[in-house]
């Protein structure tokens, strides 16, 4: 492979190199591998887009996944904030009241 052309190992796309006109006697023979190079170059860059796609779709999908948790947790919270208000109110009526017996009448 040549020094400029490059694997994507991420996306297991192998990038095409170009092929360099001072290397072909014939016209046609450089032609030839013109097209097959812009063939290469359009499976390098459908292997890419799909690559991005399936990073986009995992990607969403962790997020997703942390966005649920978090969901969890901040219910969990408030509901543990919840209780601990109803537990402290129905201390406070208790409290109350017992002031409230304790006043002369």
């Amino acid at each position: 492979m040549p020094a400029h052309a490059k694997s994507d190992d991420n996306a297991s796309c192998q990038r095409p190199a170009p092929p360099e006109r001072e290397y072909y006697a014939r016209a046609d023979d450089y032609r030839r591998d013109v097209e097959a190079y812009y063939g290469a170059a359009s499976a390098y860059i459908a292997c890419l887009d799909a690559f991005v796609a399936d990073a986009q779709r995992r990607y969403e999908h962790d997020l997703a996944e942390v966005a649920r948790q978090y969901q969890e947790e901040r219910d969990a919270e408030i509901s543990d904030y919840q209780y601990e208000r109803q537990s402290v109110m129905e201390e406070l009526r208790r409290t109350v009241d017992e002031h409230v017996r304790a006043l002369p009448e």
